[in-house]
């Protein structure tokens, strides 16, 4: 990889991996680049997007979407500053309604040390459309909370790193991106 030289701001001149601007750069939601390649993105039949809030304590949802339309009318619903990864690709374990075949079949796929999302409604009120499942115990147990529902179980995907996904943050009203607390 080539190397450039970068003014750092803790004095002096340092020797850096050369990087892409899509790396250097803070994308906006709005950017022509970002939805440029989300919107490559959407060419397979489903797509993880997580959102991550800003000074919400962590707070974040996991959600399978189909078509840019529903990502625009997402992306219309947040606020300044939130954080939206779009995974280029994700591991599907299982999809299905949550029943009894259901919930007797997914943990059977379970290995342990593994960490699983699964992204459907459950059956109470106020709470996440999401769960994470690190044992076979959890699982059934998330899969318990949503029987009768549609519910997708993903591979927790690697949202940090920027070979596997897509970010960029909702930009302020005056049109800058100031990323915030997550």
């Amino acid at each position: 990889m080539r190397k450039v030289l970068w003014f750092s701001k803790y004095g002096g001149l340092q020797l850096i991996p050369k990087r892409s601007i899509y790396e250097m750069k803070r994308l906006s939601t709005t950017d022509k680049l970002f939805l440029d390649l989300v919107q490559n993105v959407f060419e397979a039949p489903e797509v993880l997007v997580i959102i991550r809030y800003v000074y919400a304590a962590g707070n974040r949802d996991f959600l399978i979407l189909r078509d840019m339309t529903e990502f625009d009318s997402l992306l219309g619903a947040l606020r300044c500053r939130d954080s939206v990864i779009v995974m280029r690709s994700f591991k599907k374990i299982k999809d299905g309604r949550a029943d009894q075949a259901f919930l007797e079949g997914a943990p059977e796929k379970y290995s342990e040390g593994t960490s699983w999302i699964i992204v459907g409604e459950d059956n109470f009120e106020h709470t996440a459309g999401w769960a994470y499942a690190e044992s076979k115990d959890e699982l059934t147990e998330e899969l318990q909370d949503r029987m009768g529902n549609h519910v997708i179980i993903v591979a927790e995907p690697d949202y940090i790193s920027d070979d596997n996904s897509i970010s960029a943050y909702v930009p302020d009203e005056d049109g800058i991106v100031r990323p915030g607390a997550y």
